[in-house]
């Protein structure tokens, strides 16, 4: 099924790589270099001249975070409509 979504052969390397360092040493990937050099390497080639590392003030406002609230920012939303679907679906049986 195609949804119009390209993934490169780069973006399909890099998260090889995260895999495979991520098995390799779960517990120590902050002190991993090879992994941190995989991770600068990624955010320069994407973000350019807007990368924390090369940026200082893109630096300075980044909150810490790192794309974690993607994984959740509709789950509200989706609990939602469910709790109403459920609610919806019992009372019809009640009647």
């Amino acid at each position: 099924m195609d949804h119009g979504h390209t993934i490169t052969l780069q973006t399909r390397s890099f998260i090889q790589q995260w895999i495979d360092h991520t098995r390799k040493s779960p517990s120590d990937l902050l002190s991993n270099a090879e992994a941190l050099i995989l991770i600068k390497k990624r955010e320069m080639k994407l973000k350019g001249t807007r990368s924390r590392f090369r940026n200082q003030r893109a630096l300075e406002q980044w909150g810490g975070y790192s794309g974690v609230g993607r994984l959740v920012y509709r789950w509200p939303n989706v609990k939602v409509l469910l709790n109403d679907l459920h609610q919806g679906m019992n009372r019809e049986k009640k009647c």
